[in-house]
Formats: structure tokens, sequence, C-alpha cells
């Protein structure tokens, strides 16, 4: 499954969620069974697109970790879980450890 948004902020993750849950109660969603979606987003707005201020994660925007702490997974569905993928130039995922 895939939803894209051209901005991601808390708003439009919230709305993702949303939408992604809602297909999920559709005849379609029902009859495939997703076990995951992807959102693809093309950079972070607000407070999202800030740096982290820690020194091993200063380089960092915060938008990762408010997705990955607050977004991730849909409410009722603890095996269903949302990544987030950035495109720029290529496609980019949480930047780990």
């Amino acid at each position: 499954m895939l939803e894209i948004k051209y901005r991601m902020g808390w708003l439009k993750a919230c709305q993702a969620g949303w939408q992604v849950d809602a297909f999920l109660q559709w005849p379609e969603g029902r009859k495939e069974r997703p076990t995951g979606a992807v959102i693809i987003f093309a950079a972070f707005s607000g407070e999202w697109a800030q740096r982290w201020k820690r020194r091993k994660s200063g380089k960092m925007q915060k938008g990762w970790i408010r997705w990955y702490v607050g977004h991730a997974r849909l409410t009722g569905r603890p095996r269903f879980r949302l990544d987030l993928v950035r495109f720029r130039r290529h496609l980019e995922s949480f930047p780990g450890p």
C-alpha cells in the first residue's frame, strides 16, 4: 500500500494514518489485507524540518523521530506498520544510528 504527501509534518502525518486506516475498512482494503504501507514525501515542514541539537543525532531532522514515535502504527492494528520514505534525488529512509 502506498500513500504520497508533498510536505510531511504533524497534520499530514495524521492525515496519512487516517487515510490508510480508512482504506483498510473499505471492501478493497479488507479483500487485499495489506500488512503495511509506505508513505512517500518530498520534505519535512515546520518543526519537523528542524534538526536535533544533540551531539549524536545533530544532523537528523526531527520529523524522522516524530514519525516513528507517534505515527508508524495504527490504533487497533498492532502488526500494521507505516514506513516513511523521502524522495529527493533518491529514496531516503530513517537514518538510523
